[in-house]
Order: structure tokens, then C-alpha cells, then sequence
């Protein structure tokens, strides 16, 4: 972590590495100093001073997160840093660790950039996804970005999902050690689901993908399906399915609808040939009844 001196604020610069036992060897003892202790104007606390939680652990993920803090090498009250993290480490990936580890979802090993988690932890407890709208996160998983992807550095980035709004796909997430330029409000950063994929707010950055913990109990629990017309112009449909692209062609302008059936779905929607067609558990498919173009029908479990 380094700071930036500028108009006697203090701006925080991404670097998401996880320092594990490497803190001091990659940062230039000068720096790391500056960043720590010295770059804070006249008359204010010591850099030591503890401070309060950035966002404390009972403001997400439904009252069951842990503290995000911030700074980098300032004590936050009520909290210790993950035991492989220096102290009051307060980097991206430590936040990850910290909130697996407390809630047991995770005893494997951790990874030495933010990057490398997707792909890089224990087979047998988590589930990679893909960021390619195959996969609707759940509060809990690990958003992985890559090196240098628009706001990270080397090392990549990683947030915690704290919610997710069905409805406008939308995924709400914590994190540590972000520059406020990219964050909705401090600690926190929003992605929308646009082209088959999810991007942070605020930037072009694409995350690689997203880390489940097979544990996290948030998977299952308030299941749902989204079905939308994609900007392709076809069918989708998202969730707890998460069967992603239909390959089928929907007319512009309409809108599908969905219905519980028993433990699965069914989509109604008009399809690129001016038809009603069904999908899902029934898969009827073609019913061969035009429809007026520009409407979408309604569909009942």
C-alpha cells in the first residue's frame, strides 16, 4: 500500500497483492515509511492511531461479514488482520481470507496475487464461474480481476459480493484497498450485467470471473430465474439455473415472461418469427399462433 500526498489528502493507490510474509520486500523501505507514517499533514493523529472499521461486518452480507478496513498498516478497531497478512495488512485478497476463514467455508491455502485466485484455490471446496453471464453470483463469492484491468495493478483485485438485485441484475460488493475513483461509496462497488457479462461501474474493467466456496450457505437460498431478450436479441435466462444463452432469436422490442413450475421454470416470449413459443421444464417449444409484433405474453404456474 502506498499513498499519494496531494492537497494534504491522502489517495489510495490499488494494490491488491497479498503480502503474505512479502510486505516489506516489495515495497521500497522508503515508501513503505511514507505510506505508513509520515505523509500526514501537521497538527493531525500518528498514522498508528486505530481507527474504525470502513464498513463494519454487521452492515453486509446480511449481518454476517466481517470489518473492512482501511488504511493499509493502521489498526482497526475490534479487528485482526488474516493470520498469513503483516500486520493491519489491510489488502484486497486479506479481506477474503479474513471472511472465509471466519465463517469456515475455507481451510485451503491462499494465493499470492488477487488474480490468481480464480483457478488457484483447493478444487474440492470452491467452484470457479466464468464471467460470461453463465453464472449469477451469490453473496459471499470472490470477484477475480485480472492484472491491469482498467483500475488494478499487477497483482489483480479481488471483491466480495454482498448482494445481488435479480431484478436488474445488478451485484453489490465490498472491498479494501481501492482507490475511491473506483468505489460507489467507500468500501464498496456495484456491477451491471450488460453484453453476457458483468463490468464495475465506473470503469470498463471486466472481472475474470467468480470464486464460490462450496460451503457458503447463500447458494440455494432464495433461488431465482431471470429471463431477458439479450442486446444479441435472444432468449436468456439466469440464476439458479444459470442455463445462460438460449441461442433462441426473440423479436425486438418484446420482453419475456416467466413462471414458477414445481421446482423449475417456464419462459413465454415471442420469438424472432413473430410466434409464441414456451420454454423450460415443458419445453413445448414453436405453439405456431402469431402474435402482434411489438407485444409480449404473460405466463402463469
Amino acid at each position: 500500500m502506498s499513498y499519494t500526498h496531494f492537497n494534504s489528502e491522502r489517495i489510495r493507490v490499488t494494490r491488491c497483492r497479498s503480502w503474505i510474509g512479502r510486505f516489506a520486500a516489495l515495497v521500497p523501505a522508503p515508501l513503505l515509511l511514507a505510506g505508513m507514517a509520515t505523509l500526514l499533514p501537521a497538527g493531525t493523529a500518528s498514522a498508528t492511531a486505530a481507527v474504525a472499521p470502513e464498513i463494519s461486518g454487521a452492515a453486509w452480507l446480511s449481518g454476517q461479514g466481517v470489518n473492512v478496513c482501511y488504511p493499509a498498516g493502521t489498526p482497526c478497531i475490534g479487528t485482526t488482520a488474516f493470520g498469513a497478512e503483516g500486520a493491519n495488512n489491510w489488502q484486497c485478497e486479506e479481506l477474503a481470507a479474513r471472511l472465509w476463514t471466519t465463517r469456515g467455508w475455507y481451510s485451503g491455502g491462499w494465493t499470492e496475487d488477487a488474480y490468481q485466485l480464480y483457478g488457484g484455490l483447493s478444487a474440492s471446496q470452491v467452484t470457479d464461474h466464468p464471467n460470461n453471464g453463465s453464472y449469477v453470483p451469490v453473496p459471499g463469492d470472490l470477484i477475480i480481476h485480472g492484472a491491469y484491468d482498467g483500475f488494478a495493478f499487477a497483482a489483480g483485485h479481488v471483491a466480495v459480493v454482498d448482494s445481488v438485485d435479480p431484478g436488474t441484475l445488478t451485484v453489490n460488493a465490498v472491498e479494501e484497498n481501492v482507490s475511491p475513483a473506483y468505489e460507489t461509496s467507500p468500501g464498496r462497488a456495484t456491477y451491471t450485467f450488460a453484453g453476457g457479462h458483468w463490468t464495475r461501474q465506473g470503469t470498463s474493467a471486466s472481472p475474470i470471473g467468480f470464486v464460490h466456496a462450496n460451503a457458503d450457505p447463500f447458494s440455494g437460498t432464495g433461488g431465482y430465474e431471470v429471463a431477458f431478450q439479450a442486446n444479441t436479441g435472444n432468449l436468456w435466462t439466469v440464476g439458479s439455473d444459470n442455463h445462460g444463452d438460449t441461442k433462441l432469436g426473440m423479436r425486438a422490442g418484446t420482453s419475456p415472461s416467466i413462471a414458477a413450475v414445481g421446482g423449475s421454470y417456464e419462459v413465454a416470449f415471442q420469438a424472432n418469427t413473430g410466434n409464441l413459443w414456451t420454454v423450460g421444464s415443458d419445453n413445448h417449444g414453436d405453439w405456431n399462433l402469431g402474435m402482434r409484433a411489438g407485444t409480449s405474453p404473460s405466463i402463469a404456474g
